[in-house]
């Protein structure tokens, strides 16, 4: 990160409908179930009881593109779905959220920039409450704002404030069950230089952190941050599911998910056989996060990043309202033939490795950004070279490049059905 590092993750969704899937011939788990200092691990092989499971979505609606009658829209950033089947989404550029209902109708656009009630900016996330309202999570200073649905500010989230009166940033957040999860750094500013410490935190309502999933500390100074490395930079995968369980991969090069409670005492850990997916050299500068650093000058520098030369296992975790978990690895997260949008792994509540589900959805992988939410895939068209253009918004260095405009594709899909115990 930085002293006025300021590193931006922009995270795109996607929503779906699709075709029934008639369920799959249940197998044979093969895995060992241990106990280990006292946490029960499941062991599982490389591959699932239950075989694959193929869903077609079916395109709902669009927004967005060349109609000049359609919303425009900046940098969108981040998705959710209320229990109506309304779609949020987050223009981080524009400092909004546009409301769609389920036609694919905008309906109404809620939040402004600015620093006063219902008002942020650059905010990289935004989620439901348990209350029904949208929370926007800006990243620094690290705030969460609050608004109605109808786009009332409401009362302002706290949540920790930053260590030694130091700055704390924002990096994600979301529920689980009527807690809070929050993804945080901090920066702590001292004579040989500064500390940066990595937290995920269980928050409760009343903005006291309730336990502390994971923590990293790191003594930098300026020489270190102009020589970082992208596994150290990035951060935790985790996803809040509606009982309260929080799932978590602090590890870069390890498939292995620890399960929370709701009080947030580890109880479970799904470990699964996994050859990690190598990266091409184009691949591990694509992949390289996207760092903006200034002097106290104004001076853009540029750190050195070292890549990885093989993809993080685990991409993202999807608690499902049936009890199943979805994991989204390297391998079938990327390099995915053509035609295919993602091949998820399914886990059951017991934390078995049952099948895998691929979704069939063409998408252009080096433009396009999905998220899946509910039964919903909702992409995100030419997401990534307009989120590229908005970082490099004042940076003389880079040439004027034509970028698309932004849309959105919304599709719905059926899941097959998983046991839950």
């Amino acid at each position: 990160m930085k002293r006025t590092l300021l590193l931006y993750v922009v995270i795109a969704f996607a929503v779906s409908f699709a075709t029934a899937v008639p369920p799959a011939v249940a197998g044979v788990w093969t895995g060992k179930e241990v106990t280990k200092e006292g946490v029960v691990h499941e062991l599982n092989p490389a591959t699932p009881s239950d075989g694959n499971a193929t869903l077609t979505p079916r395109e709902a609606w669009r927004a967005g593109g060349d109609d000049e009658d359609d919303a425009l829209f900046g940098v969108l950033s981040s998705v959710a779905v209320d229990d109506q089947d309304n779609v949020y989404v987050l223009d981080m550029q524009l400092s909004q959220v546009n409301v769609f209902d389920k036609s694919g109708k905008l309906v109404r656009t809620i939040g402004h920039e600015g620093e006063g009630p219902g008002e942020f900016r650059r905010a990289n996330i935004m989620f439901l409450m348990p209350d029904g309202n949208v929370a926007v999570l800006q990243q620094m200073p690290g705030k969460i704002v609050v608004i109605t649905p109808d786009g009332k500010p409401g009362a302002d989230f706290h949540g920790p404030g930053g260590k030694d009166g130091g700055m704390i940033a924002y990096m994600d957040g979301g529920r689980a069950g009527s807690s809070i999860v929050l993804s945080t750094r901090s920066f702590v500013q001292s004579s040989a230089g500064f500390s940066t410490e990595k937290s995920l935190m269980l928050v409760g309502a009343d903005g006291q952190t309730r336990a502390t999933l994971f923590a990293a500390r790191a003594q930098q100074d300026m020489g270190s941050m102009m020589n970082l490395d992208e596994k150290e930079m990035r951060g935790v995968v985790w996803a809040g599911a509606k009982d309260g369980r929080v799932y978590v991969s602090d590890n870069f090069d390890a498939y292995t998910i620890n399960v929370y409670s709701p009080e947030g005492k580890l109880e479970r850990v799904i470990e699964r056989e996994y050859t990690h997916r190598p990266r091409t050299k184009e691949e591990m500068e694509e992949n390289k996060p996207h760092v903006t650093m200034r002097a106290g000058n104004g001076q853009r520098l540029q750190p050195t990043i070292k890549s990885s030369a093989t993809d993080r296992d685990v991409l993202r975790i999807l608690p499902r309202d049936d009890g199943s978990l979805w994991v989204l690895s390297s391998r079938g997260g990327n390099g995915q033939p053509q035609g295919t949008l993602a091949s998820y792994d399914v886990f059951d509540g017991k934390g078995h490795f049952v099948r895998t589900v691929t979704f069939k959805l063409p998408i252009n992988a080096r433009q396009d950004e999905f998220h899946i939410a509910r039964d919903h895939v909702v992409v995100v068209k030419s997401a990534r070279s307009a989120r590229d253009a908005f970082m490099a918004e004042g940076d003389e260095t880079k040439a004027d490049e034509d970028v698309e405009p932004v849309s959105l594709v919304a599709y719905r899909f059926d899941a097959p059905a998983t046991a839950k115990n």
